[in-house]
C-alpha cells in the first residue's frame, strides 16, 4: 500500500493562490489539501481587499461533531459572529501578526469573514490576507 504524499504549505504555492484570487471576480481562493470524500477539510483561503463573504453556518447531522477553525497566516481578517436575526454579537480581529491568531467555532456557529488590512503580505495595492481553515466533521 502506498502511503499519501507529504503536502508542504510553501511560500510558493501562497503567492500562486493569491494570484489566483487577483484573476477572480469574487477577489478569493481557496486551495484544498483534502479530498472531498474525506471527513476533514483542510484548506488555505485567500481573500483580497473587497471581497465578500456572506453569513453562514455550519451544519451537520446531529451524530456529527463538528466545527471550524481558522489560524491566520499572514495578514489579517474580521470574524462577525450574529445571531439568527443577523445581530452581530462579537467582533473579532485575528491576525498572523497579532495577539489572536486563530479562532475555533462551534457547530451551528452563524459568522462571516471580513478582510481586514493587510499586515504581513506587501503584494502593492494588491495585499492579501491568507488563512488557513480547517472544517472538522468528526462521528462520535
Amino acid at each position: 500500500m502506498q502511503s499519501p504524499p507529504i503536502k508542504l504549505l510553501t511560500q510558493e504555492l501562497l503567492d500562486e493562490v493569491a494570484a489566483s484570487s487577483r484573476r477572480s471576480p469574487r477577489q478569493r481562493q481557496n486551495y484544498n489539501f483534502h479530498d472531498l470524500s474525506e471527513k476533514v477539510q483542510r484548506f488555505v483561503n485567500v481573500l483580497q481587499p473587497g471581497t465578500y463573504v456572506r453569513p453562514h453556518q455550519h451544519l451537520r447531522a446531529p451524530e456529527v461533531n463538528g466545527f471550524e477553525f481558522f489560524a491566520v497566516i499572514q495578514g489579517e481578517v474580521g470574524i462577525l459572529i450574529l445571531n439568527e436575526n443577523g445581530q452581530i454579537l462579537r467582533s473579532l480581529r485575528v491576525s498572523a501578526a497579532g495577539p489572536t491568531r486563530a479562532v475555533e467555532l462551534p457547530e451551528g456557529t452563524i459568522h462571516q469573514k471580513t478582510r481586514g488590512k493587510p499586515l504581513a503580505l506587501d503584494m502593492g495595492r494588491n495585499s492579501v490576507a491568507v488563512s488557513t481553515a480547517f472544517n472538522i466533521s468528526l462521528h462520535n
